[in-house]
């Protein structure tokens, strides 16, 4: 289709199979429009992509590979291809369910900065994955996620349905039909491999764009702006660190969740997950499994679309360092919102409840002593030294007087000196001289 030419209402599509019923809009690679199927009488979405320049035989060919390889995908978080071939002008159609709702983009813009809850984020991001595993396990790698190729259905249930859209540049891995040094993909949300045009580009690009989708939802801004020059957006996916979203973030965030976002959003592709179904899981122990009854905010109150899921107890264990080797300490969400993450395959990890554990530790006390009757000599204040000294001062002269009454003969006695005071509690000795007996009574009365 020429760049001057338009499909009017009521033209037919594809040798009459399909009948126009008007435009939806236009994207970079064409138009869409609304049609209808003439066997079935079910509306559709028309894609129509034009066909021209020195790659036209290229573009062909990968737009027939991938459309046979899409009509085969049977996710419910993938769009549904029911046709595909050629116009009468000789351009390229594709025929799509028509979806009702509205893209993630247009939510998030509503949202502005305020964002999406965590659980949502969580929700939109499992819903991704379950698409991606399975396009991925056929081959075939989208290279283009971003909000707005993200669509959020609104069924009348509730709980929006995310489809992923518009494999237009995806590619068939080792097809070979995309060649290195192409750089195709949404600047915002492209992986470094992409910005670096490397031919190798796999389906864990797909899991660093969606990485940056996450960080979107919570925070209402990409993780890397472009602001300024597009050479200093492609520097900071290349090398700059990965920020935390809980700088910007206006609702809590668990260290499980940013350190999924962060492994998503690692520079080295082996360092993020596997695939999708591992990040998949990542993110549903994450939640505790709760994220298909978790709705995502269509009315723009992100806040109040849905409750965050809560462990019966907080529960404090050591949280796994990033990819970058760095640990986070910082915690926001409350204590019953402390989130269980199980993202190694050789062991249980959970992530730091968000207070201090505020059980003290036992001071180890002294052995037990055989004297029952005994009292325990508690430590003075700092504050009374003087009054500490007289009354160890007077226990001592009683003790002198006892014993030479009780002998009935003189007795000398040595000097006495204060015993010095341990910072600890323990028991004050008598001089090594003299025993030194507990101060009472004594047994008989002294002789007159």
């Amino acid at each position: 289709m020429s760049a001057e030419a338009t499909m009017t209402y009521g033209a037919l599509v594809g040798g009459g199979r399909f009948r126009v019923l008007g435009k939806l809009g236009k994207g970079a690679m064409g138009a869409v429009y609304r049609a209808r199927q003439e066997a079935t009488g079910q509306e559709v979405a028309i894609k129509v992509m034009a066909v021209g320049g020195e790659e036209a035989d290229s573009l062909v060919q990968r737009f027939e590979q991938e459309a046979k390889v899409l009509a085969t995908l049977r996710s419910t978080n993938t769009v549904r291809m029911i046709d595909f071939g050629r116009t009468e002008d000789g351009d390229l159609f594709m025929a799509l369910e028509l979806l009702v709702g509205q893209p993630l983009d247009v939510v998030l813009r509503d949202l502005g900065r305020t964002g999406t809850a965590m659980t949502e984020a969580c929700s939109v991001a499992m819903q991704v994955l379950r698409s991606l595993a399975e396009a991925h396990g056929k081959g075939l790698v989208h290279r283009d996620l971003k909000p707005g190729n993200l669509f959020l259905v609104d069924e009348g249930l509730g709980d929006p349905v995310v489809k992923v859209l518009d494999f237009g540049i995806a590619r068939v891995a080792e097809s070979g039909l995309t060649s290195a040094g192409q750089m195709l993909g949404t600047p915002t949300y492209m992986s470094p491999e992409q910005w670096q045009a490397q031919g190798k580009t796999d389906h864990r690009a797909d899991l660093y764009s969606l990485g940056c989708v996450m960080y979107c939802c919570v925070t209402g801004q990409p993780p890397y702006l472009a602001n300024g020059p597009v050479f200093q957006l492609m520097s900071a996916h290349l090398q700059a660190p990965i920020p935390d979203p809980r700088a910007l973030a206006k609702h809590p965030l668990s260290d499980g969740f940013v350190h999924i976002v962060r492994t998503a959003m690692a520079k080295d592709p082996g360092q993020r997950f596997a695939d999708a179904k591992a990040m998949r899981e990542a993110l549903q122990a994450l939640v505790g499994g709760a994220w298909a009854g978790t709705p995502v905010s269509l009315a723009h109150r992100a806040a109040d679309a849905v409750q965050t899921p809560t462990l019966d107890t907080a529960t404090r264990v050591e949280a796994r360092p990033d990819a970058a080797g760095e640990q986070e300490d910082r915690t926001i969400a409350k204590p019953r919102e402390a989130f269980e993450d199980r993202t190694m395959a050789t062991s249980r990890h959970r992530f730091p409840s968000p207070v201090p554990d505020l059980t003290l530790a036992a001071t180890p006390r002294p052995p037990a002593r055989s004297t029952a009757d005994e009292e325990p000599v508690v430590a003075p204040a700092r504050g009374a030294p003087r009054a500490l000294l007289a009354v160890v001062a007077c226990a001592l002269v009683a003790a002198a007087a006892w014993w030479v009454l009780g002998r009935k003969a003189p007795a000398p006695v040595a000097p006495a000196s204060p015993a010095p005071v341990a910072p600890a509690a323990q028991p004050i000795a008598a001089p090594a001289e003299a025993p030194a007996p507990p101060v009472a009574a004594p047994a008989e009365p002294p002789p007159a």
